[in-house]
């Protein structure tokens, strides 16, 4: 297997199914399936980073997801551990469960970039991911700000939410970095 080395490459590793919010959009299953144990993840980290010499170095590195990743007892291992091997993490997050603690823990364990979903306005947003999720993504961002993490948003896109894109992008010009946009994918 042969990459180009100017192309990124990321694991995009689900580490839990469990999540706090019942996202509209959400592909998840109820009830969700067990997460796996702390030795079943090393296993699987381990057999990444065997593959990592494969892999373009200098653009590789691992998202941490869910459900929601803040969920999982074994997030900060997983980051002391993926940091130790020299490679950056981002995290993918609805937001909610990140306090001025929670910050600073990730700082700690050297997670160098969170993802925030944020789906539009306080209605749009509201509307998609539950009431009171809006100002608690909002609220994360500061924390992560004033860590210094790195922050982007993320929206996907719908009818829905189409046109809060304008609010989304002044939002993230105000509280984040880059602001990313992603297709819906219909299923089931």
């Amino acid at each position: 297997m042969v990459f180009d080395p100017r192309e990124p490459f990321f694991l995009q590793w689900h580490i839990t199914d469990r999540c706090n919010l019942q996202c509209r959009h959400c592909y998840r299953a109820n009830p969700c399936p067990a997460d796996l144990a702390r030795a079943q993840l090393d296993t699987i980290l381990d057999a990444f980073l065997a593959f990592r010499p494969r892999l373009p170095q200098e653009r590789t590195r691992i998202q941490i997801a869910g459900g929601e990743p803040f969920l999982s007892p074994h997030l900060y291992h997983l980051l002391d551990r993926i940091a130790s091997a020299g490679l950056p993490a981002r995290i993918l997050t609805n937001g909610t469960l990140i306090d001025r603690e929670a910050a600073r823990s990730l700082k700690q364990h050297r997670c160098s970039i969170v993802q925030i979903s944020l789906d539009g306005a306080r209605a749009a947003h509201e509307a998609i991911r539950g009431p009171s999720t809006f100002d608690k993504a909002i609220e994360a961002a500061g924390h992560l700000k004033a860590e210094k993490i790195q922050l982007t948003f993320s929206m996907t896109l719908s009818r829905q939410n189409l046109a809060d894109v304008p609010a989304v992008v002044e939002l993230a010009q105000q509280h984040a970095d880059p602001v990313g946009f992603h297709r819906l994918v219909p299923c089931g």
